[in-house]
This record gives C-alpha cells, structure tokens and sequence, in this order.
C-alpha cells in the first residue's frame, strides 16, 4: 500500500480514537439508599463537566420506594428539581455530590406533590444538602411525606464525595471507539505484511542461465 495513504488512513484512526466529542446529552444511571428506602432511575445533563447548575440538567427519570411502600416514578413533568451552589459535580464518568466542604450550604434535590393509584398526592423529596453552615449535619435524603401505608423519612450522613449516578456511553461513542480500533487493526497488519522479507522469484531465464553454467 502507498505510503501516503497507509499515514492518511492512520490519521483517521487515531483522530477517531482521541477526538470523540463529547456528547451533546450524558444519561447518568442513577442507584442510591438511605435506609429502608432506594433511589433508582436517571439523569439526563447537557454534556457539562464540572460544577452543574440548573440549566445543565435536561431531565430525570427517578424511581423512589422501599420494601413496605409501592413505588412512585418522578419525572421532569411532575416534578421539580432546584441547585443551591456547587457542589453537584459532573465527570465523564460520574455524577456526585460534594459533602467535603464544611463551609458550603449547598443542595441538590428533586421534590413534587405526585398522585398515586392510591388517590390523592404524595409529596416527595429526595436530595443532598450541606448543613453544616448553620450547624447541622451535611445529609443525604430520601422522603415519602403522607404516604401511605406510613410517612417515612430516610437519612444518611456523608461525609466525602457522594457518586450519585453513573455515566451511560453514547452509541455513537461506542460506535468512534469500535471504528479506531478496527483501524489500528488493520493498520498493525498492514505494517506486519511490509516487514515481511521478500522471497526473489527467479524467472525461467533465470534458472536456465543457471543450468547452462553448471552444465559448462
């Protein structure tokens, strides 16, 4: 192969391996406890890295519930999510939250007043909230408030980095990642090939001089 192509196509590669952008929206999957209660589901961001603020969070789809109470799915469209400081923070890997700095009184929650099968509304909350500036405990919280069969309250204490949710790979990263290594692939063969040492093919005349100067 030329050259100049096998250096254009190892380009490519290498540009799809090291250049995937970063996606437009990151789902993050969420799985958390506090208590006899749990916190499944998902939140969707814009793509940010680093301190969230409101307008970053696309939507969410979280599921709370415990082993005694039927389970209630709170969405972007029943329910409301709020930001205080920055302590919600987003890698390419993780959604957490930040309890380690005393002197912060930041908050991450969702909550909303939410009809059930049961009749009438639940209010719900779950959050994450830095206390400590008015001398409280930093806690982490799940809440069922008149719920039935009973109201119930949840609390944990953090004291480090809370990992809320994880982060769920876009298809077309997986898809740039699969195309890079095919190419290395491919590449890493087509070096092999030309490392290879050539056997020289000696033509018919060739072999006939040979026979006519031993034959002398």
């Amino acid at each position: 192969m030329n050259p100049k192509l096998l250096s254009l196509i190892e380009l490519i590669v290498w540009t799809a391996l090291l250049g995937v952008p970063t996606a437009v929206a990151t789902t993050y999957n969420v799985s958390d406890a506090a208590g006899s209660l749990f916190l499944t589901g998902s939140i969707t961001t814009d793509g940010h890295i680093g301190a969230l603020l409101p307008g970053n969070i696309l939507g969410w789809d979280l599921t709370i519930g415990g082993p005694s109470n039927p389970s209630i799915i709170m969405t972007s469209s029943n329910s409301t999510l709020a930001i205080d400081g920055t302590d919600l923070v987003a890698t390419s890997r993780n959604l957490y939250f930040d309890f380690t700095d005393a002197s912060s009184e930041g908050a991450f929650s969702v909550q909303g007043a939410i009809s059930t099968n049961l009749g009438g509304f639940v209010y719900i909350s779950v959050g994450y909230n830095l206390l400590n500036g008015s001398g409280e405990p930093a806690i982490a919280y799940l809440q069922l408030q008149d719920y039935y069969p009973s109201p119930i309250t949840e609390f944990r204490y953090p004291s480090s980095d809370q990992v809320i949710a994880t982060a769920v790979p876009e298809t077309a990263t997986w898809a740039m990642m699969l195309l890079g290594f095919t190419g290395l692939g491919f590449l890493g063969y087509r070096r092999a090939l030309n490392r290879r040492p050539s056997i020289p093919v000696r033509s018919p005349k060739s072999w006939a001089d040979s026979a006519t100067i031993f034959c002398t």
